[in-house]
């Protein structure tokens, strides 16, 4: 069937994901290009992988979490945990802010929601444990969001009008509080007035 199928390359991608990483826990920690010019894992990777910045930078990430946390790689080659909520676990793990005992402490229940919940729901939840792990990060990103709010409304050629807007994380639910009465009103009048016709 269709699921087994898409299961199966799941699993399969998962498992190739943990041994790339593993590859990048071994570049990292024995650097064996040092004697052929090259100065970092990263570089050596983006060079002979053809890896963008970015990639080899989440591998290194994902190794050193590996390191920290070795259940979680051991997850992710069972094929239990996916490589989206690795690469955010890995992220999140490589904040310096976070004490490693409240980062240990942490991940057993987020690897457990990794393997539970959706992926809505686990970055919900991922991202909870970082603001209060590091709540002098989640201040600072509070206050960048509070000052990069904007709000423009045009009417467009068509009469039409738009709406594009970007909230802090307290102007947000605000926002979406008062858009919402309004929009249960006008549904409210268009229900009365179809019943009626």
């Amino acid at each position: 069937t269709v699921t087994t199928w898409a299961t199966g390359v799941e699993q399969l991608r998962r498992q190739a994901t943990a041994a790339g990483i593993a590859v990048a826990d071994h570049l990292d920690t024995t650097q064996p290009f040092r004697d052929r010019g090259f100065f970092t894992a990263k570089s050596w990777m983006k060079h002979h992988l053809q890896l963008s910045g970015a990639e080899a930078y989440g591998r290194l990430q994902e190794a050193r979490l590996r390191r920290a946390v070795g259940v979680w790689n051991n997850a992710l080659a069972g094929g239990q945990v996916g490589v989206a909520q690795t690469r955010l676990m890995a992220r999140i793990a490589a904040n310096p802010r976070i004490a490693p005992d409240v980062l240990h402490d942490g991940v057993w229940q987020l690897l457990v929601d990794a393997m539970d919940v959706s992926y809505v729901e686990f970055e919900r939840r991922a991202l909870t444990f970082e603001a209060l792990a590091d709540p002098i990060g989640a201040a600072e990103k509070s206050e960048r969001n509070r000052q990069h709010r904007t709000a423009i409304i045009q009417q467009q050629p068509d009469g039409s009008w738009s709406l594009h807007a970007a909230f802090d994380d307290v102007g947000g639910p605000e926002f979406l509080e008062i858009f919402s009465w309004y929009v249960d009103r006008e549904f409210d009048r268009d229900w009365k007035e179809a019943t009626c016709r």
